[in-house]
């Protein structure tokens, strides 16, 4: 729908359309992040549904940062993913506003008027007004963002995590006598599960050793 389409409609509909269409473009992206985490953690749609279920958005941006951050992506992607999963996790008090706070057509432009409430030692009762254009603008990052996590999803399922990545991720802090849990956890863990832990991962087949880098080509950032 064009920006003329919205503007032809009645204020009253348009409001409550262009609100529709931005919970729609969330509720997309929000299924690409399930999927993404579905393949990082190798779990089937039925059990990513229950435990994303019981999921805060917030918890889901930060379980998928980690299983980057241990993945065998180069780090240069890693730092680039990671970063945006942390700017995606910043829009969700837009979305917030957008699924819980009362709204009505902007009586003064051609878009949306939301009255938010803030109550955290001052009392405050702001009205924020989005333009159709400011939800072109949303929509357009939102979909960028789902592009970004279906491509992550693609890489994970290209590169699934295995048992070393996560050993290799403890590793340091059971080799370091620096660590402060480091010597006395060595001392309280198996043998077997040390030997493990501890053993150097051998070189990843994709990965060149003169100039390490991953073949797959790496995630498209999303447009801002």
């Amino acid at each position: 729908m064009t920006d003329q389409t919205y503007e032809k409609l009645d204020p009253a509909i348009r409001a409550q359309a262009l609100v529709g269409r931005f919970l729609q473009g969330w509720s997309c992206m929000e299924i690409a992040m399930h999927d993404a985490l579905g393949a990082a953690l190798q779990i089937e749609r039925t059990k990513l549904w229950i435990i994303c279920a019981n999921l805060r958005f917030q918890d889901k941006t930060h379980i998928l940062r980690t299983l980057v951050d241990v993945s065998i992506f180069p780090e240069e992607e890693k730092t680039r993913a990671k970063s945006r999963l942390r700017k995606l996790a910043s829009r969700s008090t837009r979305r917030n506003m957008i699924a819980h706070d009362p709204f009505e057509a902007d009586p003064n432009g051609d878009g949306v008027s939301f009255m938010t409430t803030k109550a955290k030692g001052e009392f405050e009762v702001p009205v924020i007004q989005w333009s159709i254009h400011r939800f072109d603008e949303e929509d357009r990052a939102l979909e960028g963002y789902t592009n970004f996590l279906h491509c992550l999803e693609e890489r994970f399922k290209q590169r699934p995590l295995q048992y070393r990545n996560y050993a290799a991720a403890l590793r340091p802090f059971l080799v370091d006598d620096r660590a402060w849990y480091g010597p006395p956890m060595q001392r309280n863990i198996s043998p077997a599960l040390l030997d493990l832990l501890t053993r150097q991962p051998q070189a990843h087949p994709d990965y060149d050793q003169a100039t390490p880098h991953v073949t797959p080509q790496t995630p498209e950032a999303p447009r801002e």
